[in-house]
């Protein structure tokens, strides 16, 4: 089955962002920094209990 779009930005946030970020300070390779941080620009913010609470406090993620 497919995941949705929700679970695959998730994953993505999650795993793939922090995966890139280890490796590049790894390897002393900036590139995958740059990487990940343009990943995290273009995923839209996770919907989960505790962003919840944060927008209630008014505090959007981005």
């Amino acid at each position: 089955p497919a995941f949705g779009k929700d679970i695959r930005n998730n994953i993505l946030i999650n795993t793939l962002t922090p995966l890139w970020a280890a490796y590049g300070r790894a390897k002393d390779e900036p590139m995958w920094m740059e990487k990940a941080l343009m990943l995290l620009q273009h995923v839209p913010g996770e919907k989960n209990r505790i962003t919840k609470l944060y927008e209630a406090l008014d505090w959007k993620s981005k």
